[in-house]
């Protein structure tokens, strides 16, 4: 009989190759779905598994950067150590095909000092090779340069080794690799680990490390869950609920929370080199423009914020043993990269820390009034206006689907349905109050590629259809503005087209404005502003063209030329502490008892970096130019401020709404409205 503790230990490892299993899946999703980079005429990934399954948007883009950013790395290695014989070893292989993809990329003349190392569990190896070996173009890619051998648990050839072995007995796992060839003395070695040394205890995991830093050639890339903003975040509460359950606790996260602490732990182990960062540093500023571009035409995509907070929770550790034989990954840091380096000779590098000033004002969580409370379902991506008369919101996504609902909570707090069937389900729309208490509803979206050209006026409690847009549009951002002696409504157009569109409340038309500065042409989920005190506004964050951060605050004017109307505009000279502040897609721009010169921007998704809560709220100051952060009370149980939608009535500021799909690990729902007070300190 097996005592006790060995079957405990056997569970977890049962547990540990279910993820394997489910990553797998994932991965060949990506590959169906046509991700570039992957082979369009042959599937590594079918021999593995009995049915490619259609993972969402989201999880495909995820696992594609993944891929991508572990292949970059070993591109460097291979790069930066030509003329040596080059060892790859993957801790924990499972059943990805990389080594094989690689091998295949690659000439047979330039595999002649490459060999590849997949180690895993005995049980997962014999698996793997079985899976190879019965099919036809795998084995022809593992044979292609060796004699076939008939082998019942392992591959060896000469350029391809499987390893059975648990990681935890390093013994034995130095003296197979030496077995199969692997000279440690000769050879430069690149350990990998994706997602797989985080599940091991973290004396086990530590000992690996240190095992690693022995040879005096080794490097590493090793990706691993992080919480940048702390346990309490909410999308790293849902990840760490999820691999709980499932019987794999993420260890070594619990142990090494942020990039800081991994860096540290590296060189702590012995390591003379080490440069740590997170995914969302490789996406903003390593992955090539053909891959961008690729992955943006491959399947339609609009969960960006849920797909940063991804970014933002793993890392990319990269080490070198030495400091004669070391290379960097990111050879040119930039400030606005989640980025730490470190070498034993004292040079290190960090990321610029977040800049603002101290607000003299506070928010603090005060009662929602139990009518509000019991009237609202929860939806995500809804429309919010207010006025002096009331708040309306329209539409979202509830947990049921895209909605039509919509509600008037009045001056009183009182809530009335004054939902419409002649308006169809939708998202990302906006909702602007325009004059005489009316508000008119813009646009939206029912998926990526249906979106709406239809407006609607709420007017004298009834919803009518008003002037269309030249063309759909979702994600869009409004400002009401005065000119002349007119009213408009100046509109960001977003997706899928961009441009800018003016709405005249006397003609009732949309014509297009012309748009001085190119780099906001088309740009989408910025949070625009004209204050009517000043005459001028402001747009900051959201994203360019190009799906990449805008980090600027820029001040804008209209101007009226042979009838047409012009943006001009005039960026701030901003610390880069603020900038980093500043990159965020889709926050909320909310105005506090009519002082418009002072609006208040609310959450959003970062774009360098997660947002933390001391961090989700911030002012504009327009006279000044500065960027006020406010203090704002953090509840028992934290909402998350993405696809939400705020607006104030008074000093009161109403959070309705929101929440993100946390990749594949679940999701996470805001209550219904939350309610908070502002006051000064």
């Amino acid at each position: 009989m097996v005592p006790k503790q060995e079957n405990t230990f056997r569970s977890k490892d049962k547990e540990v190759r279910k993820t394997n299993d489910s990553s797998i899946l994932s991965k060949a999703s990506v590959e169906k779905c046509g991700y570039p980079g992957f082979d369009k005429n042959h599937s590594y990934y079918r021999p593995f598994i009995s049915k490619t399954p259609r993972r969402s948007p989201s999880v495909n883009r995820g696992y594609w950067t993944r891929c991508i950013a572990i292949r970059f790395a070993i591109e460097q290695f291979l790069e930066k150590k030509r003329g040596k014989p080059k060892a790859i070893v993957n801790l924990g292989a499972g059943y990805d095909p990389l080594a094989l993809q690689l091998l295949n990329s690659l000439s047979d003349r330039s595999t002649e000092d490459i060999a590849f190392y997949d180690v895993d569990y005995p049980e997962s190896i014999e698996n793997r090779v079985s899976m190879i070996l019965s099919d036809d173009f795998l084995r022809g890619i593992v044979y292609r340069n060796s004699f076939e051998i008939d082998e019942l648990e392992e591959i060896h050839t000469n350029n391809y080794h499987t390893v059975g072995c648990n990681l935890k007995d390093l013994d034995l796992l130095q003296k197979k690799l030496e077995e199969c060839g692997l000279d440690f003395k000769t050879s430069s070695i690149l350990f990998i680990s994706e997602v797989a040394a985080v599940y091991m205890p973290v004396n086990a995991s530590d000992s690996l490390l240190q095992w690693m830093s022995q040879f005096s050639d080794a490097h590493s890339c090793f990706l691993e869950q992080i919480a940048p903003a702390g346990f309490n975040h909410p999308f790293a509460k849902v990840m760490i609920r999820h691999f709980k359950e499932w019987g794999t606790p993420l260890h070594g996260l619990a142990a090494y929370q942020n990039l800081e602490a991994l860096k540290y732990r590296w060189v702590n182990l012995g390591w003379e080199h080490v440069e740590v960062f997170d995914v969302c540093t490789f996406w903003n500023f390593l992955l090539s423009e053909r891959y961008r571009v690729e992955c943006e035409q491959t399947e339609p995509f609009d969960e960006w914020e849920e797909f940063y907070f991804f970014l933002q929770h793993y890392s990319i550790q990269h080490a070198s043993s030495t400091l004669d034989q070391m290379y960097n990954l990111v050879e040119h840091p930039n400030p606005f990269m989640q980025y730490y380096r470190y070498q034993i000779n004292g040079h290190e590098c960090s990321p610029v820390q977040c800049e603002s000033i101290l607000s003299n004002k506070r928010i603090e969580l005060t009662m929602v009034a139990a009518e509000i409370k019991q009237a609202l379902p929860s939806c995500r991506s809804a429309g919010v206006g207010a006025s002096e008369n009331g708040i309306i919101i329209q539409g979202g996504l509830s947990t049921s689907g895209r909605t039509n609902s919509a509600f008037l909570i009045t001056e009183k707090q009182n809530v009335i349905d004054i939902s419409s069937s002649e308006i169809s389900p939708r998202m990302n729309l906006s909702i602007v109050p325009v004059n005489n208490g009316d508000y008119m509803l813009i646009g939206g979206r029912e998926s990526p590629v249906r979106a709406f050209d239809t407006c609607y006026l709420y007017s004298k409690g009834a919803w009518k259809q008003t002037a269309s847009l030249p063309y759909p549009a979702f994600r869009v951002s409004t400002t009401k503005v005065h000119y002349g002696n007119e009213n408009f409504i100046l509109l960001q157009a977003g997706k899928p087209h961009g441009g800018w569109l003016i709405w005249s409340e006397q003609t009732n038309e949309w014509s297009q404005v012309c748009c001085t500065e190119p780099s906001l042409t088309k740009s989408w989920g910025s949070s625009i502003h004209y204050s009517s005190q000043l005459q001028y506004g402001f747009i900051t964050g959201g994203m360019n063209q190009h799906n990449l951060p805008i980090d600027d605050v820029w001040e804008w004017k209209l101007e009226k030329r042979n009838n047409r109307f012009e943006l001009h505009f005039s960026p701030w000279n901003l610390s880069e502490g603020s900038k980093v502040l500043l990159a965020r897609v889709n926050s909320n721009l909310a105005i506090l008892d009519n002082d418009n010169a002072m609006p208040l921007i609310i959450g959003g998704a970062g774009l360098y970096k997660t947002i933390k809560w001391e961090e989700e709220v911030i002012i504009i100051n327009m006279v000044g130019q500065q960027i006020e952060n406010v203090p704002l009370e953090e509840p028992e149980s934290r909402p998350v401020l993405v696809s939400c939608q705020c607006c104030c009535l008074r000093d009161l500021l109403f959070v309705f709404g929101g929440g993100c799909i946390c990749f594949s690990f679940g999701s996470f729902i805001n209550e219904n409205v939350h309610c908070l007070k502002v006051s000064e300190k």
